[in-house]
């Protein structure tokens, strides 16, 4: 579970993913790919994302750090089209469990906003 202060490095006047970034990226992908059976079809249309998120340890951490590179690791992985889908997006910070753990569940919107 990699925070977006370690995915990504700036580099000149790029922002380039990092070496641990690349590494958490291909575990992200690996993992959801295993999971879904292999590559899915991309999910299209306005998406609601709950993130549970279990750290390995008890140090602070901010919630917010974890999104950027979760979410553009799913988008790279075929989830979704593109990250912009996600209208709702709702995240619990819980018990620690060994080695860290986040767990995502995606549902589609549909038209009058409703999961």
């Amino acid at each position: 579970m990699l925070s977006l202060n370690g995915f990504y490095r700036v580099v000149g006047r790029s922002l380039k993913i990092s070496k641990e970034g690349r590494a958490n990226r291909k575990l992200i992908v690996a993992s959801t790919l295993d999971q879904l059976g292999g590559k899915p079809e991309p999910l299209a249309g306005d998406l609601a994302v709950t993130v549970r998120i279990h750290p390995p340890d008890r140090r602070r951490r901010d919630i917010d750090n974890i999104f950027k590179g979760l979410l553009d690791s799913l988008t790279h992985a075929g989830v979704w089209e593109d990250d912009s889908q996600i209208k709702h997006l709702e995240a619990d910070m819980l018990e620690i469990v060994k080695k860290g753990q986040v767990i995502v569940e995606i549902n589609e919107l549909w038209s009058n906003n409703e999961i």
